[in-house]
């Protein structure tokens, strides 16, 4: 009968070599990327000394080497005594758009290179397109607090892209966190009090990499505000016998209705925020108050008029 401590050395020894590391990456041209990596070997867990790393692009250049200097581009970033491969190569380049392999020389023990586990860097010259998301609801009110967020991954955690915001006012706030296979993801939610004068105007969501890459994504703004502006076009000296027109106009969202009414009567009616009224041939019966109402879900205006229509002399 074996003992315990026999068994427990048995199993060791037994562990296949192994590495985790995703299958394709993409990087921006002149940012960073970590390929995540780890890796498994029979025997114990031997100390980093013991353990010599080495990563090789397109399966034959010696990309990185624990035991040598390196490029000034590559850097260890995972623990080989912990075994962690992960690598992190700096200011990616074009020709950097080729296959990495991890290879271990342990002291003592053996060579192994993971030629079945192979990460294919894809280098992008224009980053990916931002994702944001518009305000719930897509309809906005004035002076109702709302916030938007705008979210991009990357593959660089030391020199994530930043985000910035344009066509609102308001505070901010980023969080960054690790999705799977070397992915993370940034976002930015702003909080803003929309006004009338934003309705219309475009939010823009801008995405800065190293090297002044940037994308953007961008938004309209919908704003839901009561009538505003009403504004009447009268003509200076109404002459009797003569065709007039008094005209109104109102800024809104949604659009108005907008009401001519005198002495209680409704005279013409309109949905398109603007309303004339035609008056033909008027006389002195014509003359008195004439009222412009504009009116939607969130509030009502009005102005009145007073015509006076001058005698026609003969």
């Amino acid at each position: 009968m074996l003992c315990p401590s026999v068994l427990f050395l048995r199993v060791l020894l037994c562990q296949p070599w192994s590495a985790s590391i995703p299958r394709s990456l993409r990087a921006v041209k002149g940012s960073c990327v970590v390929i995540p990596c780890t890796f498994n070997y029979p025997g114990p867990k031997r100390p980093s000394s013991h353990i010599r790393a080495i990563w090789h692009r397109d399966g034959k250049e010696t990309f990185y080497d624990s035991d040598h200097s390196s490029n000034g581009r590559a850097d260890l970033v995972g623990d080989r005594g912990e075994k962690n491969c992960s690598l992190q190569i700096n200011g990616i380049r074009t020709e950097d758009a080729k296959e990495f392999t991890f290879r271990v020389e342990i002291m003592n023990l053996d060579s192994y290179s993971f030629t079945n586990s192979k990460v294919a860097i894809k280098v992008e010259a224009v980053p990916e397109i931002s994702c944001l998301e518009a305000p719930c609801p897509k309809e906005i009110t004035e002076n109702v607090t709302v916030t938007v967020t705008c979210t991009t991954s990357h593959t660089c955690p030391a020199a994530p892209p930043g985000l910035t915001w344009n066509g609102a006012q308001g505070p901010s706030t980023v969080q960054h966190r690790p999705l799977q296979d070397g992915l993370w993801e940034v976002s930015s939610t702003l909080t803003f009090t929309p006004s009338y004068t934003d309705h219309g105007k475009s939010l823009t969501c801008q995405v800065i990499y190293p090297e002044g890459k940037y994308t953007e994504n961008s938004i309209e703004l919908h704003v839901r505000y009561a009538p505003r502006n009403l504004k009447l076009s009268t003509p200076l000296k109404p002459q009797e016998g003569k065709l007039i027109s008094l005209e109104c106009t109102v800024e809104s969202w949604p659009l108005s209705n907008l009401t001519w009414i005198k002495g209680g009567e409704v005279l013409n009616q309109s949905t398109i925020n603007s309303l004339a009224l035609k008056l033909m041939n008027v006389t002195r019966g014509d003359n008195g108050e004439y009222f412009c109402v504009a009116e939607n879900q969130l509030g009502r205006v009005n102005k009145t008029f007073l015509l006076q229509v001058e005698c026609k002399y003969t």
